[in-house]
């Protein structure tokens, strides 16, 4: 942030110097983004919505999704352009099950990070690393079937781009 500050000002004073307005786009094209505003799912779970905020664990959050716990998957193709994915995961208030969720994060048709959950657990924030991941999937599963699954939440999901 502080680099971007000291490039910012430095390219107002000198808004012609092409160095600088290199750097500035070069500072541009790896900062991290909103997933969801960067790439769009191409195959959503069942049960998804991304319109509403989240409440999870008595706070709220944007930008993700939610879905039900029943063998949910979303798939996004990231061609491979980003390094790093951050997410807040939790349970979404209201909710009606009682079950252990796992979350598994797959690329490339391979499990490179999964977790549990339980009900009344307060959300939790994960960084992984997706360097090379074209086919990234999000994947919940509490065992139960769709009428008895509870509401998941995948939040604040950032991508960082590969330098």
């Amino acid at each position: 942030d502080s680099a971007e500050t000291i490039l910012v000002d430095a390219t107002e004073n000198f808004p012609e110097n092409e160095l600088l307005l290199e750097k500035s786009e070069e500072l541009e094209s790896i900062k991290p983004v909103y997933l969801l505003e960067a790439v769009e799912p191409y195959q959503k779970a069942g049960a998804y919505d991304d319109t509403n905020l989240l409440d999870m664990g008595g706070k709220t959050y944007s930008n993700g999704f939610e879905c039900w716990g029943w063998d949910a998957k979303t798939y996004f193709n990231l061609e491979g352009k980003y390094s790093e994915l951050t997410f807040t995961a939790g349970i979404v208030q209201p909710t009606w099950s009682h079950a252990t969720v796992e979350f598994t994060i797959y690329c490339d048709d391979k499990a490179v990070y999964s977790f549990e959950m339980g009900m009344g657990d307060l959300p939790t924030t994960h960084t992984i690393n997706i360097e090379g991941c074209n086919q990234l999937i999000f994947a919940v599963n509490d065992g139960y079937n769709a009428s008895g699954t509870g509401r998941y939440g995948i939040a604040e999901i950032i991508v960082t781009p590969t330098p």
